[in-house]
């Protein structure tokens, strides 16, 4: 026995001195490497809330510049919308361009103010926009039965909220904003849609505007629901500029005040004389005026004011004074369809475009090609200050302004095609290779800070074109558009583009 376990010792491993401090030091590397991933965590953890933290904040200033920029714009409106008391005043003293009279409809008597020429701005609904729709797109049940029944737009938000349609797109369709479009009589007359039923709004209220679109805003009509859209004081401005749709414009706004209260309209509008049975309804139950706008005395005033603008164009005036005319006569719908802005130089085949111009369209070419004339010798001298501007801020010590000083946009690039290279202020950019017919070219494209509209411009080295035989055999080029290429506004406006360019580089580089 005694033999037995004396063996049993001897075979039996020997336990090391040093395997406890093994155990050790493994669970101490383990447990500095859990702290080490807890610690890496808690970083990222950190990180993400950075992250977060800051992506909040910006959120936050957006959401209260956009309420800034739509409470300005919404004062702004209210200054210029016209209100029934403002036509009772005109009409009492005898302005020639407004009159008053009665209608009699169901034993009462409805105002209704006729303008033959007076300025207004308004903001309108057309309630059957949608009456070439087929039955059951969305909302065609709800505007002929709001057609039939006004008191359908009286609904509070709780009461329309129990219709089957209320949030939908069907043809029960209906929701919490009202889409309306920016209409003055001195700038877009035709920007809206006509209809047999027309709501007029003399005021908006406080954080109502949502979003302004140029043409349509292709918005929900549960956009009510959400944070204003508007970012810039110009954005009725810019549905009045030279760039603006021709047919219509949308200024959305919410339906219910905080209350639930539906917007009611102001007046009802009509056009030449046509008043409808809907009309009078409407104008009855919302005890409105309706507003009559005799649309030829408005033309007719439109085209007097246009034929003045084009005759008072000339050399003698310089780029901003004849770029504010053409502005002003741009944003009359029936000069902004027969105007043709010229934006190429070097390469002009513009002309090529208006084969049998209209005495009216030859009218405005003329104009058109003096205002390309006046632009770019307006960027050469804009070219030279911005220069000078840049080049002392250097001297100084100071980072020149990303635009010079009377531009909210200032933009300047040369596209070198013989080397496929792109120059800019900021770097230079790979481009492809021009082929047969191609040319060197720069462009110039700004906006000017009481503008709302950008300008762009290219200027060809239209005198050197590349394999220009070969691009007229290929018939890419005619043997006239050849001979008219013109390098001389290039060879005079290049070598101050790249001084431009240079110099701003330069004062990167000496700031930074």
């Amino acid at each position: 026995m005694s033999e037995k376990l004396s063996q049993n010792q001897e075979t039996a491993p020997e336990k090391s001195p040093f395997d406890t401090l093994e155990n050790y030091d493994r669970e101490r590397k383990d447990a500095e490497y859990k702290k080490y991933l807890e610690a890496q965590e808690q970083k990222a953890l950190e990180s993400d809330m950075v992250l977060a933290r800051k992506v909040l904040d910006a959120e936050k200033q957006k959401r209260f510049r956009n309420q800034a920029a739509q409470e300005l714009v919404e004062i702004d409106l209210n200054k210029k919308l016209l209100t029934p008391d403002a036509l009772e005043i005109e009409s009492v003293s005898e302005n020639p361009e407004i009159s008053k009279r009665s209608v009699d409809y169901e034993g009462e008597q409805i105002p209704v103010y006729d303008l033959k020429g007076f300025p207004f701005v308004m903001l309108q609904t057309t309630i059957d926009y949608r009456s070439t729709n087929r039955p059951g797109e969305i909302g065609t049940e709800t505007y002929r039965a709001l057609m039939e029944n006004p008191a359908l737009w009286a609904e509070r938000r709780d009461e329309a909220e129990k219709s089957a349609g209320f949030g939908t797109r069907n043809g029960n369709a209906r929701g919490d904003t009202i889409s309306t479009s920016y209409r003055n009589s001195e700038k877009n007359l035709d920007s809206v849609v006509p209809g047999e039923l027309v709501y007029g709004f003399a005021s908006v209220s406080p954080d109502s505007i949502i979003s302004v679109s140029g043409g349509d805003g292709g918005t929900s009509n549960m956009a009510g629901r959400e944070e204003t859209r508007v970012s810039s004081l110009n954005e009725i401005k810019r549905l009045e500029n030279p760039n603006a749709s021709t047919i219509y414009n949308e200024v959305l706004l919410r339906r219910y005040s905080e209350t639930g209260e539906p917007k009611r309209p102001d007046y009802i509008i009509v056009e030449n004389g046509h008043i409808s049975e809907a009309s009078l309804r409407h104008a009855k139950f919302f005890n409105i005026p309706i507003v009559n706008i005799d649309t030829k005395a408005y033309q007719e005033k439109l085209e007097r004011r246009g034929d003045e603008l084009i005759d008072s164009i000339s050399d003698n005036d310089t780029y901003l004074e004849i770029s504010q005319k053409i502005a002003e006569l741009r944003s009359m719908s029936r000069y902004k369809r027969n105007y043709y802005e010229l934006n190429t130089i070097g390469r002009d085949r513009d002309n090529l475009r208006l084969p049998s111009p209209t005495p009216l369209q030859e009218r405005l070419l003329k104009v058109s090609k003096l205002e390309l004339k006046k632009r770019l010798e307006f960027i050469k001298d804009e070219l030279k200050k911005a220069i000078a501007e840049i080049e002392s801020a250097t001297a100084r010590g100071e980072r020149a302004p990303s635009q010079p000083s009377g531009f909210n946009d200032f933009h300047v690039e040369v596209e070198d095609v013989r080397n496929a290279k792109r120059i800019s202020p900021s770097r230079d950019y790979s481009s492809l290779p021009g082929g047969a017919g191609s040319c060197n070219f720069l462009t110039v494209n700004f906006m000017l800070k009481e503008s709302s509209y950008p300008v762009d411009t290219k200027i060809y080295d239209g005198a050197r074109i590349i394999d220009a035989e070969k691009a007229r055999n290929m018939g890419v080029l005619s043997r006239a558009e050849i001979d008219a290429g013109d390098s001389s506004y290039f060879d005079a406006l290049a070598p101050l583009a790249k001084s431009y360019i240079d110099a701003f580089r330069a004062n990167e580089k000496a700031v930074f």
